[in-house]
């Protein structure tokens, strides 16, 4: 079995030849110190890009039907997926229109994964999540993860992640820092994708949630790689310009813009369907993609990928250029300015009150 195109999960190492940064203030809490991580990688000069932002707002002529004219979800419908022949993106979007949306869920498959899940999770309080609750991971058995694996391909995935495309099971020699590692093998007739969860890392102890959020960032790796058309000659498409826009949808470790649209889509939607909150690392994976020189989130991405980010705005209109202190210093005035009428306001308050104090 050869095994290839290897992620390396989504904890972030410190690259040698990455510029340093500059902190900008000590953040308090654990969400805050990812998304200040995030902001200070942002303005640090990049390769050189010249088709600027590749968004569908700002560059439509790039959609995918320009490329994969086939690649319609009638045709999917009808066909299947097929390995490494749809656009990415397109992908993504179907993907995420089919949970993430504001009606009810109609499609069966959905549906009945949805009741047995419940039924196998019970809030966190039936027998499977009890046995997964233990420090030693080892002991729980791979049938577990086959029947979850099932039901998250059902929930988030359309069905196209069964049994014969993916092997789930517990890693045996993973890194301390490493969630899970997926990995892709093409040398047999049917490709598979096998993901290895580390039963080592500490947060997934007495934690079952987490290995779920762990379980569904590699199923996300999964699904894009085996059904991602990758450009270039030999193809699918035999677009140039499908490899080349690879960079920002597929990314450089594989977080790129297509992976981060369906992990934030189930993020947002983990506590309506799966019944508790939980973290698929995004944040941690964005600053990976900046530090390898791989996707660079534009202006339009930080709004509808990292939108819940309140640390260091003023890094983001230094449009990744770090050029000084200057532009720095007017957002900051900028927003101090803005801030006036609302202290002034407060200020007027609290006079008021005080003079109301005298009169009682």
């Amino acid at each position: 079995m050869t095994l290839t195109d290897t992620d390396t999960g989504f904890e972030c190492e410190a690259q040698t030849h990455v510029a340093p940064v500059v902190a900008i203030r000590i953040p308090s809490s654990p969400r805050d110190r990812v998304s200040l991580q995030l902001c200070e990688a942002l303005p640090q000069k990049a390769e050189p890009q010249l088709h600027g932002c590749t968004c569908e707002k700002c560059k439509p002529l790039y959609k995918s039907l320009k490329r994969h004219p086939r690649d319609t979800p009638l045709s999917i419908q009808l066909q299947g997926f097929g390995f490494r022949k749809h656009d990415t993106w397109h992908l993504a979007t179907l993907a995420v229109a089919s949970f993430a949306t504001k009606t009810q869920i109609t499609r069966w498959g959905q549906l009945r994964a949805l009741s047995d899940f419940r039924a196998w999770w019970r809030f966190g309080h039936s027998a499977n999540a009890k046995r997964m609750r233990t420090m030693d991971l080892r002991v729980v058995h791979r049938r577990i993860f086959v029947a979850l694996a099932e039901m998250m391909n059902q929930i988030f995935f359309l069905g196209s992640l069964p049994a014969a495309k993916l092997r789930v099971e517990w890693a045996i020699d993973s890194p301390a820092l490493s969630y899970g590692v997926t990995h892709f093998d093409w040398s047999t007739p049917t490709p598979y994708a096998h993901i290895a969860i580390n039963p080592e890392m500490v947060y997934h102890k007495l934690n079952p949630s987490a290995v779920i959020c762990t379980l569904l960032h590699e199923m996300t790796h999964a699904f894009l790689g085996l059904y991602s058309c990758t450009g270039g000659k030999g193809s699918a498409c035999g677009s140039e310009l499908c490899k080349q826009l690879g960079k920002d949808i597929r990314g450089k470790t594989g977080h790129g813009r297509a992976w981060q649209h369906i992990t934030k889509a189930i993020e947002d939607r983990l506590p309506d369907i799966l019944g508790f909150a939980g973290r698929l690392g995004r944040q941690e994976c964005a600053v990976q993609e900046i530090q390898t020189f791989g996707f660079r989130p534009s202006d339009c991405d930080m709004k509808a990928l990292h939108g819940e980010i309140t640390v260091a705005v003023q890094v983001r209109k230094r449009k990744w250029f770090d050029d000084g202190d200057v532009e720095l210093k007017a957002a900051t005035q900028e927003q101090k300015a803005k801030d006036l009428p609302k202290r002034a306001k407060r200020r007027r308050w609290s006079i008021g009150a005080c003079k109301n104090l005298r009169i009682l």
